[in-house]
């Protein structure tokens, strides 16, 4: 397979581009080229086509600017408005993350401006969107990311030789192992395998175990051998689905972790609170931060609708799940396409104020399997229009006796959501305006949300990227830490903790 692949760009790119390697960076192949500008992108789409694999154009690091000289030409030809707070380069893999709280004029109409600052300063830009409010679990994971540019880029190579070495048997049965979520709720794990590969499908715990063997999912199988499994594919950043991936890593897992943007950044957060939970409690912990930090160096982030390789035989597309932020179903495409397998993860077909509804039109032709959650498949539940009305009444009932309304909330989603409910709410003199007190997990979660607007629903979208309006940068919210005396005793207010 690597030979045809490598055959075909030779035949194709110019010689006067001069190629100086050909890497398998995990599902991607990067050229290399000294000569990139001889290179046009539909040489590069021709050549995607023909061998049906992802083509990135880099150039060689002889040519590169210097950093400093790289990064004094990017702040000339990005606009000031963007507002560019950080640019970080990596020399291992040819490109420079430019953070801007303001991308879309670093990437300029049509990806104008992408396209000159490669040309001028031979690096591949990656933007990065600086959130209103910085978050600090953004902040460190790119730091540490950056940090570890060599190992990262070892990785992607072994992973990328892995994907893409040759498939020894053409068809033959696919087969499906449920370590965990089967007739339970938590510990979510799908273990996924043909003749040539195995996926893992979510890595989560038991949310009702403290500690025993009832927390993990069932990695004590025979069939789960860590050095033969080729990918861990994430749905979304709960811990039932995602909280014991770095233990993964702790028994011997040396693989890629497939993950949307969010889920990387929120899926980290959630699993050191964990650990931090754990040890305020007196539990053994399952695995430590070094776990966790070698899980974000063999992370691969993918967006939705994005085709990519995982195994010799298996693509994977990720579908918005309209769960929580990031939220994926899963299509896998075996055996080209002999064998099409849907696995939802948790996914939600409801619009709410924060998130689009689920996909409904997958790209596969058909699906001969679907896993799905159905954890409240059979659960008639509330509507939401009877929800809004008793919060009002509960709101209105409590500020008029001068006392507080304190709403619990699950940091990722349900926390949000109830942002946006209290500021319409308040916007339409539905409830009185008082203040809206925010503490814990809470507010870096809404950080995070604020980096993604993208991926928010499309009234909150059009608010955030058109009208500039953040509905969570409200004057009615008010960011606090830790317990307030003169909060608890004061006037009356809304606390979301």
């Amino acid at each position: 397979m690597r030979l045809k692949i490598i055959s075909s760009i030779y035949q194709n790119f110019p010689k006067e581009s001069r190629i100086v390697r050909i890497d398998f960076e995990g599902p991607k192949i990067a050229v290399y080229v000294e000569n990139p500008d001889v290179v046009n992108q539909e040489i590069v789409k021709k050549v995607a086509k023909e061998i049906k694999k992802r083509i990135e154009l880099k150039a060689s690091e002889k040519v590169r600017k210097d950093p400093k000289e790289a990064s004094e030409i990017i702040k000339a030809i990005v606009p000031p408005e963007a507002q560019i707070v950080d640019i970080k380069f990596d020399t291992d893999l040819g490109e420079v993350l430019i953070k801007a709280k303001k991308p879309g004029l670093v990437i300029g109409k049509g990806g104008t401006l992408l396209q000159k600052i490669f040309a001028e300063t031979k690096w591949k830009p990656v933007i990065v969107r600086e959130p209103p409010i910085k978050s600090r679990t953004i902040d460190n994971i790119l730091s540490y990311i950056y940090s570890e540019t060599e190992d990262r880029a070892k990785n992607l190579r072994t992973f990328g030789e892995r994907i893409h070495r040759d498939v020894i048997y053409k068809s033959g049965n696919v087969r499906v192992i449920g370590l965990g979520a089967f007739q339970e709720v938590g510990r979510s794990a799908v273990l996924v395998e043909t003749p040539n590969s195995r996926v893992l499908l979510d890595a989560g715990l038991n949310p009702s175990v403290g500690w025993g063997e009832d927390l993990f999912p069932k990695f004590d199988l025979d069939d789960l051998r860590l050095d033969e499994l080729d990918a861990v594919i994430v749905t979304h950043a709960h811990l039932d689905h995602c909280g014991m991936v770095p233990y993964l890593f702790k028994y011997g897992y040396d693989g890629p972790v497939y993950v949307t943007e969010p889920t990387r950044d929120i899926m980290a957060l959630m699993q050191l609170d964990s650990l931090d939970v754990a040890e305020k409690d007196g539990r053994p912990l399952p695995y430590s931060a070094k776990e966790v930090r070698k899980q974000l160096t063999h992370t691969i982030t993918l967006d939705y609708g994005e085709i990519t390789d995982v195994a010799p035989d298996i693509k994977i597309t990720f579908y918005n799940a309209g769960h929580i932020l990031g939220s994926a179903m899963v299509h896998l495409y075996i055996q080209d396409g002999r064998v099409n397998l849907l696995y939802t993860g948790d996914f939600k077909y409801a619009r709410t104020r924060l998130l689009d509804r689920a996909a409904d039109e997958l790209s596969a032709p058909r699906l001969d399997a679907v896993i799905m959650e159905t954890t409240y498949g059979a659960t008639d539940q509330q509507s939401r229009e009877e929800a809004e009305s008793l919060l009002v009444e509960t709101v209105k009932r409590t500020v008029e006796r001068g006392g507080k309304v304190l709403i619990p909330v699950l940091a990722v989603g349900r926390g949000q959501e109830i942002m946006l409910v209290l500021n319409d709410l308040m916007k339409r003199k539905a409830i009185p305006e008082v203040p809206v007190y925010i503490t814990g997990m809470v507010d870096e979660i809404t950080n995070i949300h604020n980096a993604y607007p993208e991926m928010l629903s499309r009234e909150v979208r059009d608010e955030i990227l058109k009208k500039d309006e953040n509905p969570f940068l409200s004057e009615h919210f008010n960011r606090i830490e830790g317990y307030r005396e003169d909060i608890a005793q004061g006037e009356p207010s809304i606390i979301l903790a």
